[in-house]
């Protein structure tokens, strides 16, 4: 009975701390109408559909620039990364329930109840989360990501999501622990579940208004991708000099993932 209580009590503090969008109250509270218009949902560029807000970090770095972008996102870090650090520590150790506050945070941040359920996408709820599971595995996910997706896959959009796949792989060659992994799948359904009306008007908007208008939607829901977008160009343009540089990126992986258990720290 107790257990059950504890899985109660971890989702609830999760999730309505999860539920609190300080980009959501910036925008409320500072933003003009110009500004708003600015974080419109790509979706409004499709005949019929409402222009909703999109809340996040990218929200407040368009708005008002990347340190306010910075400090939006690191709140959304702390408001999961801190219950997590609290459970994991001081009220539970030893136990699963931290990770159960992680899920629900992330929910919770993708959906949150005081903002009409409209939320972020959980990318830095979740890599908070990977932190205080394992310090490293944040940096080595994004590292690798971008070996596989900028090297390998050449895609931008990929790109941005390899982490969700590479925490998989981390996190079994650093503990061996298949609890872990589970909460890789809790936090990926929330993650997937989020962008979900997010490919949806990417690709009515290829179909009606052409790949060049997509990509710049993309690079209006997932900051960085036009970056990332010029690199693969250059690296398609190698011709088929391309092909030695994903045979490269595939065994920088299989070398990363070979020596990962044996990391003294």
């Amino acid at each position: 009975m107790m257990v059950w209580l504890e899985v109660a009590l971890a989702s609830v503090v999760g999730y309505l701390l999860g539920s609190i969008s300080f980009s959501a109250l910036s925008v409320k509270l500072f933003a003009s109408e110009e500004q708003k218009a600015k974080i419109a949902h790509p979706a409004a560029q499709v005949e019929g559909q409402e222009a909703e807000p999109m809340y996040g970090a990218f929200t407040a770095n368009r708005i008002w620039g990347a340190k306010a972008g910075f400090t939006i996102s690191l709140l959304d870090m702390l408001k999961v990364a801190l219950p997590m650090w609290i459970f994991k520590v001081l009220l539970y150790p030893g136990e699963y329930y931290y990770l159960v506050v992680s899920i629900a945070g992330v929910f919770g941040h993708n959906w949150p109840v005081f903002f009409r359920f409209k939320g972020g996408r959980g990318a830095s709820a979740t890599l908070a989360s990977f932190f205080v599971i394992d310090w490293l595995g944040p940096i080595g996910v994004m590292v690798l990501g971008a070996v596989l997706g900028l090297m390998v896959i050449r895609d931008a959009g990929l790109t941005y999501l390899s982490f969700t796949v590479l925490m998989f792989p981390w996190l079994w060659f650093r503990t061996f622990d298949p609890v872990l992994l589970l909460w890789v799948i809790g936090v990926d359904i929330a993650l997937y579940a989020s962008i979900v009306p997010d490919i949806r008007a990417v690709r009515t908007i290829e179909g009606e208004q052409g790949k060049e208008v997509a990509d710049a939607s993309l690079d209006d829901l997932t900051p960085g991708t036009r970056g990332m977008r010029r690199v693969t160009d250059r690296i398609n343009a190698l011709g088929g000099a391309k092909y030695g540089v994903a045979l490269l990126g595939i065994i920088i992986l299989a070398v990363a993932f070979w020596y990962l258990p044996l990391l003294p720290f």
